[in-house]
């Protein structure tokens, strides 16, 4: 997530997270976390995070204007922070 134009927009949903999951595309807006509107990306970030298992309820505004409030299912999430691949040689 990043701030922009005083919004809380999703930069990219991390690959397998409830978001991903939930359709949560880059450029979406989050509007409110459980009903009450989002300060900044801490608040958002911090209201979001939570024990997994648990749901929490997120209301996004996509790049159409569309505005959808999703329940998502709180997991916990891990982060490959390098890939790669073997390139084959011609």
């Amino acid at each position: 997530m990043q701030e922009k134009n005083g919004s809380v927009v999703v930069v990219a949903p991390l690959d397998g997270s409830p978001a991903q999951k939930a359709g949560i595309q880059s450029g979406d807006i989050i509007l409110q976390v459980d009903g009450k509107p989002v300060v900044d990306v801490i608040d958002a970030a911090t209201r979001i995070r939570g024990p997994a298992g648990t749901s929490v309820t997120v209301t996004i505004m996509d790049i159409s204007g569309t505005t959808k409030t999703l329940t998502l299912v709180r997991a916990k999430i891990n982060l490959v922070s390098v890939t790669w691949n073997i390139i084959p040689e011609h």
